[in-house]
């Protein structure tokens, strides 16, 4: 159970690390950004990537506490 909540923090903070690095940059340039690390295997240091990873961990989490 403990790991769940771990999970939902951890999937909070990266999600928010990873939005506060998207409005930093524009849209065109994320997405850029986003399809060049996806070929290069650095897609979870790009800011869609921090953002997906953490909406991932906070679904896993929440199934996890539901169970």
């Amino acid at each position: 159970m403990i790991f769940f909540i771990i999970s939902i923090n951890g999937g909070i903070v990266l999600f928010l690390f990873g939005f506060k690095e998207y409005r930093r940059l524009s849209f065109g340039k994320n997405l850029i950004e986003a399809i060049i690390s996806a070929f290069t295997d650095t897609f979870e240091f790009s800011s869609i990537g921090m953002m997906l990873i953490g909406l991932i961990l906070i679904v896993i989490g929440i199934i996890g506490l539901l169970k």
